[in-house]
């Protein structure tokens, strides 16, 4: 594996041909067989390798294909039988381990493996893994890294290989869609105006599923960069990166649509853009989306988990209204792993990464975020026909917060300048300007203040750290903003 290949707490992600390439993806398929084999061996009623079906879905990349044939041999090779979901978003895989209950024709999966490396490059590709409904990482990172390990065990390809496994196509899209026309059939009164939408699939899995499935449950769509190009030719699917939404700020303000969602690669990531063009960032979505959970709560009882990047905003406006919020580390694995274990029913990190426990099984999935915000909307204009999202982000308080900002570097940089700033700000609490309050430590450095905060943390899947901060006025913005080019020199220094 080369420098920029990553096994971070939730996936694999690399540069194909140049990292890895197509003889490691059959050796990983062997792996992670073996893996799963042997973690059957410990449950009550061991299930035979002959049993074991593991769904198989891969993104639009244009080495996707290729990778994920390899991938399958690998899983056959070991007596596994698979269930090819073709082009998929990464959330259709997740929904296939749930089909069985829903249509009892479509196999009981034990795990599931989507090729896919998100938002990254078109030139990277890489692995999310399931295992029993959960991802790979989420109780153990070891599970992952055992996989890792045991790839170098593992025969390279060759022809006289047995594919003993069964192979099965499958055609999730209409049980998927189905399943969302029954749960959002009702969400309109007969007498209301659809709601418009812009949805930019970024050429990348959520043309094949998003606008469809948002027309079926009655609102009005005007589409763009629809059609799957894994060159990503328009723009790159990241909603996180404002200038990647440039178009849906345009295409909304051109159409007056409502409002607009964007997708990353694998579609589990959802961006949103308000009816005035505003960009509303993750943490924003999910405050909107708690409207469901906490209305009519009169006990604080049910609180809202954000990862380490969340504006302090989220404090105050889920306290006076009887909810809480809980900061996590960034990591979509771990999140759902907690939210499990302490029986919390909404969570969202900055990333648009969107979790239900409340009418969904738990796993992210962008367009039931969209959704579900469509419905809270929909909601809103029975009781004020005229409400817009900006409506809402309005009655915000005024702040301003940076985009996340990439300093790249090894983890090891990245590790020293952490270590380094936290021991600056532990002797000068003004370093940043305005006074340190509190300093958290659970997921990189947060540093907050009187209604703001700066953040400093290793990214799990660049080589880089990722930067944000937040500030109640433009003149501590500006303070505050100051520092970066000090900590980026400093980064520089260590490099050299």
């Amino acid at each position: 594996m080369g420098k920029r290949s990553f096994w971070g707490r939730d996936d694999i992600r690399a540069v194909i041909d140049e990292d890895f390439g197509v003889p490691q993806f059959y050796r990983i398929g062997r792996s992670y067989a073996r893996f799963i084999q042997e973690q059957l061996k410990s449950v009550a009623a061991p299930i035979m390798p002959e049993a074991i079906w593991i769904g198989v879905g891969h993104d639009a990349r244009l080495h996707s294909p290729e990778l994920v044939a390899e991938l399958i041999g690998g899983l056959r090779a070991e007596g596994i039988n698979v269930v090819s979901l073709g082009l998929s978003t990464s959330p259709l895989v997740y929904f296939s381990e749930h089909l069985n209950a829903l249509n009892p024709d479509f196999p009981q999966l034990t795990g599931t493996l989507t090729v896919t490396a998100s938002h990254n490059p078109s030139e990277y590709n890489g692995i999310k893994f399931t295992f029993s409904k959960k991802t790979l990482s989420e109780d153990n990172f070891k599970q992952l890294q055992s996989i890792y390990h045991a790839i170098a065990d593992n025969p390279e390809k060759t022809s006289g290989d047995e594919l003993s496994g069964k192979l099965q196509t499958w055609d999730i899209l209409p049980d998927y869609k189905r399943w969302f026309e029954l749960q959002f059939k009702n969400m309109f009164d007969a007498a209301q105006r659809p709601i418009k939408i812009v949805v930019d699939s970024g050429n990348a899995t959520a043309g094949i599923v998003a606008p469809d499935v948002l027309r079926a449950i009655g609102c009005e769509v005007v589409d763009i960069f629809t059609e799957p190009d894994g060159r990503f030719p328009n723009h790159h699917p990241d909603p996180c990166v404002h200038k990647n939404l440039s178009f849906l700020v345009d295409k909304v303000k051109e159409t007056g649509a409502d409002f607009g969602v964007a997708f990353d690669g694998d579609s589990d990531r959802l961006g949103i853009v308000d009816n005035s063009g505003r960009i509303v960032p993750g943490d924003l979505i999910t405050l909107f989306l708690s409207e469901s959970i906490l209305q009519g709560k009169s006990e604080p009882s049910h609180t809202v988990v954000f990862d380490i990047k969340a504006s302090q905003i989220v404090f105050d406006y889920l306290g006076k209204r009887n909810g809480k919020a809980r900061l996590l580390p960034s990591g979509h694995a771990y999140m759902k792993r907690v939210m499990r274990e302490d029986d919390i029913l909404l969570g969202g990190e900055l990333s648009g990464h969107l979790f239900f426990r409340d009418r969904h099984w738990g796993f992210d999935d962008a367009l039931y975020g969209a959704c579900r915000f469509i419905e809270i909307l929909a909601a809103k204009r029975r009781q004020q026909p005229n409400y817009q999202v900006s409506d809402f982000i309005d009655a915000l308080p005024p702040t301003r917060i940076s985009e996340e900002i990439r300093l790249y570097c090894s983890r090891e940089e990245g590790h020293r300048l952490i270590e380094q700033l936290k021991l600056t700000v532990s002797k000068q609490a003004d370093y940043f300007g305005p006074l340190a309050i509190d300093v958290l430590t659970i997921d990189g450095l947060r540093v907050n203040f009187e209604n703001g905060f700066f953040l400093v943390r290793a990214s799990h899947t660049e080589p880089c750290l990722t930067l944000r901060f937040e500030a109640p006025d433009e003149n501590t913005y500006r303070q505050i903003e100051s520092r970066i080019p000090e900590l980026d020199d400093s980064l520089k220094a260590t490099a050299s």
